[in-house]
């Protein structure tokens, strides 16, 4: 009974061996690097099971590896890192690779796992991007500026990485550091000999790190004295506006003298800012015209910048636009009424009678309720009961004559109607004779009561005469 217990424990134990399971994962440091660069990563180990000894093994024609450590002690359900140093060798061609990591059982020579390690090495020639931003050098002056532009044309960083410039006429050193795809400007202080032949200088550039070669790149330069004056001139246009620079350069050994010239419109003129401002301002005609007397040092610049903007004029114009139509949305008439004469009775005396036509029209887009129409007559003109389609409301008596009312209930967008009546004057009118403005009056989509005016008209009449 005892040989059996014993036999059935061994079997477990043995089953918990063959099963025990390593789990592996990847903290990514450094795995994508030039041939010049060591790369890093660390690894994460899990035993899930049983205490255990792990050996890091691995075989590639490619990668050099550090492992450490190599052999990994991993007691039951606890978890342990590798650090892994990557190194390129010689024979590796720009790509991506796998190397294959073992991670073998030393207890026990069944349990093994494979990790497959992705790397990635970047092709040094198109790591670094080189452009000479001064096209041209002038020999004649100390100090002369050379500016250069490096960039790094991949997404990792690039770290002490030397460069030396050279041709026959200077040697240059320097150490850069490289943010991702960053673009960084350098300035080298260079002294030539004033009397060198002038033309194109061949020019290399060497990088290198860690003593390493990287990648070499050939550029050109030329090597030409500066005319006398030179006039730089810029424009960008944008929209309502645009910007002007003028930069004048003595390239001369002796002091230089020049002047600039600029026309403008009085209209441009009030939209015009200019640094610095001109010497002198001359008008001629209708046109004004800015001079700038520039003196220069040998080699000295000089920068005039002319800015026209529209945008302050057209703002205000849409302001007052927008302002105008706030107004006309607040009180603005959405009726219009006209008024006319449409039939006039002529006796020899003069007018006698004559028939009235108002014209009441919705000129919004919103139907209009209670729409009140007023219209006044003197004294002198009575109202007859020939009224057409739609007949006064009230007709009231008032100091000033007689006042007709007319109650239009709706009145729907964009609808139109016609409200006509005949009057009878009480004496023939002869010469002028004024009739008032009818009224129409309602209440805006924003409650208040606006009221709508229509013309005045005149009446002329002269007497007939008989021999």
């Amino acid at each position: 009974m005892k040989k059996a217990i014993i036999f059935l424990v061994i079997l477990i134990l043995f089953s918990i061996g063959v099963n025990a399971e390593l789990k592996i994962t990847q903290e990514t440091i450094k795995d994508t690097i030039l041939p010049t660069q060591t790369g890093l990563v660390y690894l994460k180990i899990t035993n899930e099971n049983f205490f255990d000894q792990v050996e890091v093994r691995y075989s590639d024609d490619f990668w050099r590896l550090k492992i450490e450590p190599r052999f990994i002690n991993l007691p039951a359900n606890e978890q342990q890192s590798a650090k892994i140093h990557l190194y390129p060798l010689n024979n590796a061609k720009p790509g991506d690779y796998v190397v294959n990591l073992i991670f073998w059982s030393i207890t026990d020579s069944k349990i093994e796992a494979e990790y497959p390690l992705r790397l990635k090495l970047m092709d040094p020639s198109k790591a670094i991007g080189v452009e000479l931003l001064d096209k041209r050098i002038d020999p004649r002056k100390k100090d002369f500026p050379l500016k250069i532009k490096f960039t790094n044309n991949y997404d990792i960083p690039i770290k002490d990485l030397k460069v030396e410039i050279k041709n026959r006429l200077f040697n240059l050193r320097k150490t850069l550091d490289l943010e991702p795809e960053e673009e960084k400007i350098e300035e080298f202080l260079i002294n030539l000999d004033p009397s060198i032949k002038q033309g194109k200088y061949p020019v290399e550039f060497s990088f290198s790190m860690d003593n390493k070669p990287l990648v070499n790149i050939d550029k050109e330069i030329l090597i030409s004295h500066l005319s006398e004056i030179t006039k730089d001139i810029k424009k960008i246009n944008r929209i309502f506006s645009s910007i002007k620079e003028i930069v004048i350069v003595n390239g001369a050994n002796t002091i230089a003298e020049e002047q600039y010239k600029e026309e403008f419109s009085g209209f441009e003129k009030l939209f015009t800012l200019i640094k610095p401002e001109p010497n002198r301002i001359l008008r001629e005609g209708k046109k004004y015209i800015y001079i700038w007397d520039v003196n220069l040092e040998p080699l000295e610049s000089y920068e005039i910048k002319i800015i026209k903007t529209y945008r302050g004029f057209l703002i205000t114009i849409l302001g007052l636009l927008i302002l105008v139509g706030l107004v006309y949305y607040w009180f603005g008439k959405e009726i219009e009424i006209t008024k006319k004469v449409l039939t006039m009775r002529k006796e020899k005396d003069g007018i006698s009678n004559f028939k009235i036509l108002l014209n009441i029209k919705n000129k919004s887009k919103r139907p209009l309720y209670n729409v009140k129409v007023l219209d006044k007559l003197p004294h002198l003109i009575k109202p007859l009961r020939d009224f057409g389609t739609l007949k006064p409301a009230s007709i009231k008596k008032t100091r000033m004559g007689i006042a007709l009312i007319w109650n239009i209930p709706l009145l729907s967008k964009k609808e139109e109607i016609v409200i006509s009546y005949k009057v009878e004057s009480k004496l023939p009118i002869v010469g002028r004779f004024l009739l008032s403005t009818a009224t129409a009056k309602y209440r805006n989509k924003h409650g208040r009561i606006v009221k709508s005016y229509s013309n005045k008209l005149i009446l002329f009449s002269l007497p007939s005469f008989k021999k």
